[in-house]
């Protein structure tokens, strides 16, 4: 009972601050509701939240794809969302924290131009006094 407790103090406590700082930055409620939901409007059923996160999260499908009911009846969003996941999961390397089949992330001070550009030439001192 009390770990449910917990949990809905904290999802509560987070609502509040969301709340708070949209108000604080002048956004009313409906804002602060558009600005949590990228598409607009909630989702009615699974499959409709499948084909959002297709289209918001993992990008499969174009940002103007329109929500087809017949493909959802189906179930092709929930085979193209799984299909996303599977691919994402199967080139995925825990140690670069990337995909594996792209590139090696640069470490913190290397760039992409290294020995491309020449070096410059190093400035001397000069005095004012002749």
């Amino acid at each position: 009972m009390d770990s449910l407790i917990r949990e809905e103090q904290v999802e509560l406590a987070v609502t509040c601050a969301v709340s708070i700082l949209g108000i604080r930055r002048g956004l009313t409620p409906i804002q602060q509701s558009r600005f949590n939901t990228p598409w607009v409007k909630a989702p009615d059923s699974q499959e409709e939240q499948f084909h959002q996160d297709l289209v918001w999260v993992y990008k499969v499908l174009p940002p103007n794809d329109k929500f087809n009911p017949d493909l959802a009846f189906k179930g092709v969003y929930k085979e193209l969302r799984l299909k996303a996941l599977d691919d994402f999961w199967s080139n995925y390397d825990p140690e670069h924290k990337t995909e594996k089949r792209k590139h090696i992330p640069l470490t913190k001070y290397q760039s992409h131009s290294k020995g491309l550009r020449p070096s410059r030439p190093t400035r001397t001192k000069r005095s004012n006094h002749a």
